[in-house]
């Protein structure tokens, strides 16, 4: 029988993950989370769950504790999931089923990925989005980089549609603030040796010049999508601007501004990963 463990990441996220395991606990057989010293009861809800907790110093991102967590998974089968975020009727149902079916064909599953608010469904700039949540540990690779999606040494299965995780916006997607943009571009810059974003010569151009061709990036966004034939409503056009135009235009230009060694380390985080800068991070595991 197929066992699968769930890895979550936690900061006072007592009330999320109370409602995440009661989602999940149930259709896994190992429940791992890493929490960053929550001053709530986060650790003792993860506990009434039979989770095995893990504490690690804050780092305001969740990337490096899933790629640590994939160290300390009993099982071969890992699911993750944000503490805001759910598997809908059908996947959790299925989830099970679905890995025992096609373990010995499959090594990881492309699972649609839908945001919710409170007034419904937000098709962003990137609906429909898929991440790899669903994977074997021995056939994948996490580097700890913001961003990340498992690299997959092997055959990966599109699951349908009617298959999604749910993600629970606090807020509107495109309402990020300012300091939260910053602080994913500066770490984006510090991570990534080089990001190519546009390889057309229009959008290289653009990018060149960034931040002062940002209101043409937008343009230039806005007709690449709307040849995609997707879904353009206003939360899209205003994530266009938010996500792809304002942010990528940023992390361009701060590549460009940044010193030699800050190159240098971004080359050696992108070759190597950023577990090999973070080897003092430390897990203590609550008994």
């Amino acid at each position: 029988m197929v066992k699968i463990t769930l890895i979550t990441a936690t900061r006072n996220s007592a009330r999320d993950l109370e409602e995440l395991l009661r989602n999940v606990h149930d259709v896994v057989d190992e429940i791992i989370v890493i929490d960053s010293y929550s001053t709530d009861n986060t650790v003792e809800i993860a506990k009434s769950f039979n989770a095995k907790v893990y504490l690690a110093k804050p780092l305001g991102y969740v990337e490096p504790y899933r790629a640590y967590a994939l160290e300390k998974a009993s099982y071969d089968w890992i699911l993750i999931l944000d503490v805001d975020e759910r598997l809908n009727k059908k996947l959790r149902e299925d989830l099970r089923n679905v890995v025992e079916k096609f373990n010995s064909k499959y090594d990881a599953f492309s699972i649609l990925r839908v945001n919710v608010s409170d007034v419904g469904k937000v098709l962003t700039t990137f609906y429909p989005h898929r991440e790899i949540r669903l994977f074997k540990k021995s056939k994948a690779l996490l580097k700890g980089v913001i961003f990340e999606q498992p690299k997959i040494n092997g055959m990966i299965m599109e699951l349908p549609e009617d298959y999604a995780i749910i993600h629970f916006l606090k807020q509107k997607a495109w309402l990020v603030s300012a300091k939260k943009l910053m602080k994913y571009a500066l770490l984006d810059v510090q991570q990534h040796y080089e990001t190519q974003y546009l390889r057309k010569p229009i959008g290289k151009t653009l990018h060149i010049f960034s931040p002062l061709t940002i209101p043409l990036l937008y343009l230039y966004y806005l007709i690449l999508l709307a040849k995609s034939e997707k879904l353009i409503n206003a939360d899209t056009m205003i994530s266009v601007m938010v996500d792809l135009a304002l942010y990528r235009g940023i992390v361009m230009f701060l590549q460009r501004i940044r010193s030699k060694r800050k190159k240098i380390v971004a080359k050696i985080i992108e070759e190597r990963g950023l577990l090999y800068f973070l080897s003092q991070l430390e897990l203590h595991e609550l008994s």
